[in-house]
């Protein structure tokens, strides 16, 4: 996960780890995971593929709600054609 050299680098080569040692290896987590977080705040890649699932979602739920709201005039509209092409039509000899 981190670089054994870092640690040893804070803790200085070949030493136990003392109170100070350890305070500077816990200050080394703690800046890297801020810098990290940062960077990726920070970072926009991939914002353009969020933007896409929004709109994406939008319209699908825009279509839903129509297609919600308008269902019974459709098929009343379709039955009513229906109904009203068979009374006109006539059975040939």
């Amino acid at each position: 996960m981190y670089p054994v050299e870092s640690i040893h680098h804070a803790a200085g080569p070949r030493q136990q780890l003392t109170t100070q040692n350890k305070a500077s290896v816990m200050k080394f987590y703690q800046t890297s995971n801020r810098r990290r977080l940062c960077q990726f705040w920070n970072d926009e890649s991939g914002a353009i593929t969020v933007d896409w699932v929004v709109l994406t979602a939008a319209v699908a739920g825009l279509a839903i709600m129509v297609a919600t709201f308008f269902t019974p005039q459709i098929f009343e509209a379709v039955g009513v054609t229906v109904v009203s092409y068979l009374d006109e039509a006539r059975v040939r000899p």
